[in-house]
């Protein structure tokens, strides 16, 4: 009967303990059991939410910087043929130039559908003399949603908007069988916009995040060089204290924050970055659709209002329309 009692004595305390551990936050699985679960289903994410934001600080004798990027946004690449994003972003921050003080707040919004590309300035604040001078004329473009002719798009966009189902494919593939970084530290258990997730420190891996672009690349159609592959990677130094954040089960990434000097880049920019970003609503396709009115944008009148700017000239009183 003792043995009895004492086998249910520590059984009990066995359970409890585990329970307590548990509730701590001490990790359900290895690292080596997650992270290649996390790259399945990182391949797999075909929408999502995202959000987050990026403070710039830097200075030297003269010049300084202390902005903060921020943006909340969401994808949906379901159908294959026709991509959807869309993003509200705003800057705000001060920049110092020889010893000049110069403040702004800007936010802008777009959405993309296909080749179809919209833009709406929405704020424009700010004491620089310059963008004082043609405000009046930027008026006249802001708080109405302006659609882009697809050969005014930059080409890193239009390869996004346009890449075939087959390299999509393929690039899964590749995310899936990369090694692009290595668990250096684990934090233990935590809850990320509603999601348990395991919560890791990781470093980047050089040689797994070259070949990953050099095989991005070739799948794109365009294989990089040597040189342009160092510059690829040189993020490796330049990345400290790099988190994410890994659901329980579903294996998603719903938190990464990371610290980028500036420094250790070839630029060799006297800046750092703090980086927070976090990701919900995996494969939920959300509504993304075309602003319901928009207006063509005209680069043509664009240029013209500002050469008359800065000839003196004085600004139109309308923008042209866009012959059609």
């Amino acid at each position: 009967m003792k043995n009895k009692k004492r086998f249910l004595l520590s059984l009990g305390l066995v359970l409890g303990l585990s329970a307590l551990l548990s509730a701590c936050g001490v990790p359900k699985e290895t690292p080596e059991q997650v992270i290649p679960k996390f790259k399945t289903a990182l391949s797999q994410v075909v929408s999502a939410a995202l959000s987050g934001d990026a403070r710039i600080t830097g200075s030297d004798p003269s010049d300084a910087i202390d902005a903060t990027l921020t943006f909340k946004s969401k994808f949906d690449y379901a159908d294959g043929q026709k991509n959807k994003g869309s993003a509200d972003v705003g800057l705000k921050g001060m920049i110092t130039r020889k010893g000049k003080k110069i403040t702004g707040d800007t936010t802008f919004s777009f959405t993309s559908i296909g080749d179809d590309f919209y833009m709406n300035l929405t704020k424009l604040e700010t004491d620089y003399e310059e963008i004082q001078k043609i405000k009046p004329l930027l008026t006249n473009y802001m708080n109405k949603w302006l659609h882009m002719a697809p050969d005014l798009l930059p080409e890193n966009v239009k390869k996004l908007q346009e890449q075939p189902p087959a390299n999509r494919d393929a690039s899964r593939k590749l995310l899936a069988a990369s090694n692009l970084f290595t668990v250096s530290k684990e934090y233990g258990i935590e809850t990320v916009n509603g999601h348990e997730s395991y919560r890791y420190g990781i470093s980047l891996d050089r040689n797994g995040l070259r070949e990953y672009n050099r095989q991005s690349s070739i799948i794109d159609g365009k294989e990089l060089s040597a040189a342009e592959l160092d510059d690829a990677v040189e993020i490796v130094d330049a990345a400290t204290d790099v988190q994410v954040w890994i659901g329980i089960g579903d294996y998603f990434p719903y938190k990464l924050t990371a610290l980028i000097d500036g420094n250790k880049l070839s630029s060799s920019t006297d800046l750092k970055f703090e980086l927070a970003l976090s990701a919900s609503d995996f494969n939920k396709s959300p509504d993304i659709a075309a602003p319901a009115k928009s207006e063509e944008f005209n680069p043509v009148a664009l240029l013209m209002g500002l050469s008359a700017t800065q000839d003196g000239a004085g600004l139109p009183d309308a923008v042209p329309p866009v012959e059609e």
